[in-house]
């Protein structure tokens, strides 16, 4: 009898675990055969109908990240490139020289840093340096001072390439700018003017140059009227110099490197004339190479040896 029980609990587990094998078949078989249909009918309205899908987080990435390469780059433009590289050396006109040989260091460092790729620095631990920064050159060229040096042998060919910005930096400040305007009278103002300089002081004594000669310039001042008086209705000469005794003789030391700077920064249609420098028998003829001095633009006058009159040469 005890049998007989077991076989009948066996049995009837059996059975129990068989119905419930066949019934997980039967869902496994439902659920898959639904999964293919969804899947077949998927694939159907995708062959059938164009569909269009954004991701948006995608999207709005590339919009955030293309708008900060935008900002990046107005930046970039606005803000000048500070080179690794520094170029700077010592500045020998500071301590004495005038302020024109002061510019061609200053001016010459920039130039030739632009042309290097490097950044023009002045060695601020030198009191002289500072000094004639702050008291010469920062008041009349404020914007100068903000850029920079290197004492080189005066030649225009070290910054030509980068005149405009050369012209804005030696911008005289406003109050400059006023005190100068208010020196031409009025009635002058729309005259075809003939600025000339004359240079005497401390050329008369230094052994080395030769001072603005009394019958050259003369000469040559008639000449520059005489020729702009056939295409100008009224022609003026302004005389700069530092000596007003010898004023009636207008023209300028060969050598000056004030009166070089004069012409150098003038209107942009002025045209500027020189005396040749051979003639003056100035001591620095043999330091300085003509062609690296003056640019090409400028224009030579000479004596004529037989007749005293004055002629161009280009």
């Amino acid at each position: 009898m005890r049998v007989n029980h077991y076989v009948m609990v066996f049995c009837l587990i059996f059975g129990i675990l068989a119905n419930i094998y066949v019934i997980v078949k039967l869902n496994i078989g439902t659920n898959l055969f639904e999964y293919l249909q969804k899947i077949q009918m998927s694939n159907i309205q995708r062959d059938t109908v164009p569909k269009c899908e954004i991701d948006a987080d995608h999207l709005l990435n590339f919009i955030e990240n293309r708008h900060f390469l935008e900002l990046e780059e107005k930046e970039q433009r606005k803000i000048p490139k500070n080179h690794e590289k520094t170029l700077q050396t010592m500045l020998f006109a500071f301590p004495t020289a005038g302020l024109g040989n002061k510019l061609f260091e200053i001016i010459s460092l920039l130039g030739i840093a632009d042309t290097l790729q490097r950044t023009p620095v002045i060695n601020a631990t030198n009191s002289d340096y500072i000094n004639v920064l702050s008291k010469s050159i920062q008041p009349i060229f404020p914007k100068l001072v903000e850029e920079f040096d290197l004492k080189i042998i005066p030649s225009f060919k070290y910054f030509h390439h980068i005149r405009p910005k050369i012209r804005e930096l030696l911008a005289p400040s406003k109050l400059t700018a006023v005190r100068a305007e208010i020196l031409l009278p009025t009635k002058y103002r729309n005259d075809f003017i003939i600025c000339t300089h004359i240079r005497r002081g401390d050329f008369q004594y230094d052994g080395v140059h030769q001072p603005s000669d009394a019958t050259f310039t003369r000469s040559a001042t008639d000449f520059l009227v005489d020729y702009y008086k056939k295409s100008r209705r009224r022609v003026t000469v302004v005389v700069l110099g530092n000596d007003i005794h010898f004023a009636k003789a207008v023209f300028e030391a060969p050598s000056s490197t004030f009166g070089w700077w004069l012409s150098y920064l003038s209107k942009r249609k002025s045209q500027a004339y020189y005396r040749d420098i051979t003639e003056s028998k100035d001591g620095v003829l043999r330091e300085m190479r003509e062609d690296d001095f003056y640019p090409p633009e400028w224009i030579k006058l000479k004596t004529d040896q037989k007749t005293g009159k004055i002629r161009k040469i280009r």
